[in-house]
């Protein structure tokens, strides 16, 4: 016997099952990566002190743990002048910062 056929015999009326209420679905925000951020950031340019703390000011945002420091965005340039070309424009690498 089905639990509702039990149910039925005992007297005892069977409730319908309802649905939960209904929940609206969450847009997914795109997010722009954070290699592309930091692309983003060193064809503006600036003094290495500016570009470190937007650096981390935005890692930080994102819960990144990595350092965001003058060598990471140094690397950053040497991988890509290798790989995926960073077009600078008139801009260039100095020691206080891409100017």
């Amino acid at each position: 016997m089905k639990k509702s056929e039990v149910l039925k015999q005992a007297g005892k009326a069977v409730k319908p099952v309802k649905a939960g209420p209904k929940v609206a679905p969450v847009e997914k925000v795109k997010v722009k990566p954070f290699t592309d951020f930091t692309a983003d950031l060193i064809t503006k340019g600036g003094t290495w002190e500016e570009l470190v703390s937007k650096g981390t000011a935005e890692a930080d945002s994102r819960g990144l743990t990595g350092k965001f420091n003058e060598s990471y965005i140094k690397a950053v340039i040497k991988w890509r002048s290798t790989r995926n070309p960073i077009n600078l424009g008139k801009l260039k690498v100095t020691d206080k910062g891409i100017l």
